[in-house]
């Protein structure tokens, strides 16, 4: 439900071929609501000098205002697909910790929708997906800094999520699934 601007692939690939260092080029994006009615000014991209451990505190990109050479893939594998929620998370911190450049065009490149349906307002999905990642992470032996890092993921993901816990009707539901999760 999330869009592309119409020229958002020709300007990232145009960018990428421009900056042969640069891995992962990242637009700008705003908020739209359900009928596609702006929200938002223009947000991002993000700027970091250390990506590792700022997507620690938060997720800096949306999945669709990315766009990554092959060699990313090649290295960092592919989005975990047993992950429903946090697959972005995951893979950007895979990312940031094999120090892939990270470059910005600040067109608006994107648009990310907003509504009560979204999957980010799904709390249950949310918390038992971010349980699978954290786990996985402190089982990465291939990676020692992600391994050390991602816990720390975790923690600042739960407060996120425990923010929004007066919304959730089922508390105890919730808290089960995080529990299952671990």
């Amino acid at each position: 439900d999330d869009l592309w601007e119409p020229q958002m692939l020709e300007k990232t690939v145009n960018y990428l071929e421009k900056n042969p260092d640069t891995a992962v080029a990242c637009g700008a994006w705003d908020y739209i609501d359900e009928k596609g009615k702006v929200i938002s000014g223009k947000t991002g991209p993000a700027k970091s000098r250390n990506y590792l451990k700022d997507l620690v505190v938060s997720n800096l990109f949306p999945v669709h205002t990315l766009l990554l050479k092959k060699e990313v893939f090649l290295t960092c594998g592919l989005f975990d697909d047993d992950l429903h929620a946090f697959e972005d998370l995951d893979m950007w911190l895979r990312v940031a910790s094999k120090e892939f450049k990270f470059s910005y065009i600040n067109d608006l490149i994107a648009h990310c929708r907003r509504h009560p349906a979204s999957m980010s307002s799904d709390l249950n999905r949310m918390g038992k997906n971010l349980g699978y990642m954290a786990s996985k992470s402190s089982n990465d032996k291939n990676n020692s800094e992600i391994s050390r890092l991602r816990p720390f993921a975790y923690i600042f993901q739960w407060l996120y999520l425990s923010q929004r816990w007066e919304k959730v009707e089922n508390f105890n539901e919730l808290k089960n699934c995080l529990n299952e999760a671990k």
